[in-house]
């Protein structure tokens, strides 16, 4: 199985997004900071493209132009995108769940600390195994470093998590790999992102420029093992993270 997770930064990439998509041809695809009007443009990357069930998770509305430079596109968050092959029942396996505000109030953009933070998860069936795929877009703090809700939002992602026995999870974590949150969140864990890899910021497009933090990750319990893992750059302000994965 194929999973590819990146970050693609709203609007601002999603050609590069498609053409990678369109050569990669993954399996299951996580994405951040995605808006829900674009996702029939990346499904369309896809060979098969009706093969591919798509799960969305708004985490804020823009509405208007802001300092982040974020598409005023309106619904804003994180998705799943998965092979129709690895789902035994659509109906139920495929989960929404919220650990920073309510399912029912979707808040407007006012910057990072306005929206509401949620974990998809998808029930996979590969080849008579079964584990869970999971991705988020975790609590953002200046610079990486750790803060008080980030601690109080980690327990309740954890709690979320401890209801799947086998899991993959990826996404933009907010919190550099050496530190303490990605050392409380990787606890128990396998790392599939190779040490040697030392930053998945792009610094041709992130704002900060020449950053070496590995804030974005790809982790599994440890009955689940990886054949390879590839860091891509130039599709967003994030690298993307491509891994083949045994289970």
């Amino acid at each position: 199985m194929k999973l590819l997770t990146v970050n693609v930064e709203g609007h601002k990439h999603v050609d590069l997004i498609c053409n990678l998509l369109k050569t990669e041809q993954p399996d299951v695809i996580c994405l951040q900071e995605i808006f829900e009007a674009d996702l029939p443009l990346f499904q369309k990357a896809l060979q098969h493209e009706d093969q591919f069930q798509v799960l969305f998770s708004p985490n804020a509305n823009v509405l208007k132009q802001n300092q982040y430079g974020i598409a005023p596109m309106g619904k804003w968050g994180i998705a799943l995108i998965v092979n129709r092959a690895f789902i035994q029942d659509s109906m139920h396996d495929f989960h929404r769940l919220f650990y920073v505000g309510e399912e029912r109030v979707v808040p407007e953009f006012e910057g990072p600390y306005s929206v509401r933070r949620s974990l998809l998860v998808a029930q996979l069936t590969v080849d008579g195994q079964s584990f869970a795929v999971a991705t988020t877009h975790f609590t953002w703090t200046p610079n990486g470093q750790a803060s008080p809700q980030q601690h109080s939002d980690l327990k309740q992602l954890k709690l979320h998590l401890s209801n799947y026995n086998r899991f993959i999870l990826c996404g933009d974590f907010n919190a550099p790999r050496g530190g303490e949150i990605y050392s409380q969140i990787a606890e128990g864990l396998i790392d599939h992102v190779p040490r040697d890899v030392l930053t998945t910021l792009d610094h041709t497009f992130h704002y900060a420029g020449m950053l070496n933090l590995v804030v974005d990750v790809v982790l599994s319990t440890l009955d689940i093992g990886s054949i390879s893992t590839r860091v891509i750059d130039g599709v967003s302000d994030h690298k993307a993270i491509v891994v083949e994965f045994a289970v």
